[in-house]
């Protein structure tokens, strides 16, 4: 038969399956899901807000000084609206 050596003889797998009948079309369309997903976590990993900071981090920040009496109410009060 035409291509029964390069692997074409596979049932609904075709050439670069990666294994032979429907169990291996199943597996294979898994396999570019996780490849899909993991793609996008990466992108959404390295593009994502959390990463830049932004006003929540740095009101922590302000709070926990606060916290620990390194500045006085009205400083506290005077960069909390500086933040904002």
């Amino acid at each position: 038969m035409y291509g029964q050596g390069m692997g074409f003889s596979n049932w609904l797998c075709g050439a670069g399956g990666f294994m032979p009948g429907p169990f291996g079309m199943i597996f294979t369309v898994l396999i570019w899901v996780v490849v899909i997903g993991l793609i996008i976590s990466v992108f959404q990993y390295f593009f994502s807000a959390k990463k830049r900071g932004g006003s929540s981090s740095s009101l922590t920040i302000l709070k926990d000084r606060y916290a620990a009496g390194e500045i006085s109410k009205q400083n506290f009060e005077q960069m909390k609206r500086d933040i904002a």
